[in-house]
């Protein structure tokens, strides 16, 4: 049986930061990246700007996990706000969780996710499917890029 895949973007197209990406492998959701963007002058009054969470709201019983691939913003802090309306394990190093749980509490904000923590370079099974983490080059502390098996 061939696998029905759909790729979207919630965020971070045609700008700098907001990267959020929906891989959808038949009834199954992976989100990969889930970060904020710092408007320009053209929105004044807003701090940050996140991806579009509805999709992910309205469809979180198939969410199978957000796949976080480094420590910076545009990647990793905008999936606290919307986290507890759409809950999954959250798949990361252990650098980038520790930079995600540091930014909400310097917020004050409750962000208590189910975490699985990852090296940049190893094999998972998720909801069926190889997912594999590998190493990448960036200015930051173990970033990895993401692989997610399809027929």
């Amino acid at each position: 049986m061939n696998d029905l895949v759909r790729v979207m973007a919630l965020g971070g197209l045609d700008e700098n930061g907001r990267d959020c990406y929906v891989v959808e492998i038949n009834n199954n959701i992976f989100v990969l990246d889930c970060g904020t963007c710092i408007p320009d002058k053209t929105a004044p009054g807003i701090d940050y700007m996140i991806p579009n969470p509805k999709y992910l709201i309205d469809n979180k019983d198939r969410i199978r996990g957000y796949f976080i691939t480094h420590g910076h913003d545009e990647s990793m802090s905008g999936l606290k706000y919307f986290y507890n309306q759409a809950p999954a394990p959250v798949y990361a190093t252990k650098e980038t969780l520790g930079l995600m749980q540091g930014q909400a509490l310097s917020v004050r904000m409750k962000f208590n996710p189910n975490v699985v923590v990852v090296e940049p370079s190893c094999i998972l099974n998720v909801a069926g499917r190889e997912v594999r983490f590998f190493q990448t080059c960036h200015n930051t502390v173990n970033s990895c890029g993401i692989a997610i098996q399809t027929s």
